[in-house]
This record gives structure tokens, C-alpha cells and sequence, in this order.
């Protein structure tokens, strides 16, 4: 698959009809939140104007020439939690992950964060294999309740001893 470059812009109040469309999409809630419950639109939109006036956290679009194709998350500080999510499942596996983690790591260098923490569904393979190779170590498992069921999250995290997106140790 041709892929042009991937930028990341800042999360604008349009963007919400592209949200709407991911938050709604059976195959990402399933490896995301873990609810197999489609939003209705009216939490969309609740949701949405949370994340979109949040302070507690940075959100960016993910941009293939002109067209949003994902969303990323940095929220806190040392450790900062990440969140990348490539809405577009004919994407998936073919690099796109990569390509925005590497342009990810460069600013949260710059906004001085040197320990970062990623919670990942344990059956989210491919989540967890980018951890890896972006040096991501697993520290721990949470239960976390999504919608009726509770599911096992992995706990990821770049340790200090190896900076932000180290290479994993053998």
C-alpha cells in the first residue's frame, strides 16, 4: 500500500464527524475500550467535547496528505500515558503505527517528558508489538470495566533507563 506522508496536527472541533465514525466502528471499540457497544451519537458528541477541551491532555489528528486517518493522545507527565489509534482498519499492519509513533516520540521529547506508559488490551497484538519496538518493557496487568465485562490491560512502560523510545532490551 502507497503511503504519502503522515503528519500530526492539533484536534479541532470539525474533527468530531471523524471520531463519530471511529468511536462508532465495531473492529476499534473491540481491540480500544473493549465495550462492543456502538456509541449512540449523543455520547460521541459528550465524549468528543471532553477529549476536544481537555487540558489534562494533548490530542492530535493523524494526516495522510489531507485526510485524518487516526488519532494520538499524550496525557500527563513522567509518566505521560500514550494512546495511538490508526481509525482506518485497511491501514492496519501496514506501517502507519510506526511512522506516527517515531514523529510521537520527537515531541513528547520536546515537551520534556521522559517516561511514558501505555495501557494496551492484551489481545491487541498489534499494539503491543509497536510497544516493543519502541522499547516499551511490560510492567504490569490492570482490570479495567468496559461497558459489561471487565478486561485484562497490559501495562507498558519506556523506563527511565532506556529514554523514550529506546530500543528494547533483548
Amino acid at each position: 500500500m502507497k503511503r504519502t506522508s503522515l503528519s500530526l496536527r492539533r484536534v479541532r472541533l470539525s474533527d468530531e464527524r471523524y471520531f463519530s465514525r471511529w468511536w462508532r466502528d465495531p473492529r476499534l471499540i473491540h481491540l480500544t475500550s473493549g465495550d462492543h457497544r456502538p456509541l449512540s451519537a449523543t455520547d460521541v458528541h459528550r465524549l468528543f467535547g471532553q477529549l476536544a477541551h481537555s487540558r489534562r491532555a494533548r490530542h492530535w489528528m493523524v494526516i495522510e496528505g489531507k485526510q485524518p486517518i487516526g488519532h494520538v493522545t499524550v496525557r500527563g507527565h513522567d509518566p505521560a500515558e500514550i494512546q495511538i489509534m490508526i481509525g482506518r482498519p485497511n491501514l492496519w499492519g501496514h506501517g502507519y503505527g510506526t511512522t506516527i509513533a517515531t514523529q510521537l516520540r520527537v515531541r513528547i521529547q520536546k515537551l520534556g517528558i521522559k517516561r511514558a506508559r501505555m495501557f494496551v488490551w492484551r489481545r491487541n497484538k498489534r499494539s503491543i508489538a509497536l510497544g516493543k519496538k519502541f522499547g516499551f518493557h511490560l510492567t504490569g496487568r490492570v482490570r479495567r470495566q468496559a461497558g459489561s465485562r471487565t478486561r485484562v490491560y497490559l501495562i507498558l512502560d519506556w523506563l527511565p533507563d532506556n529514554g523514550i523510545g529506546g530500543k528494547a532490551k533483548a
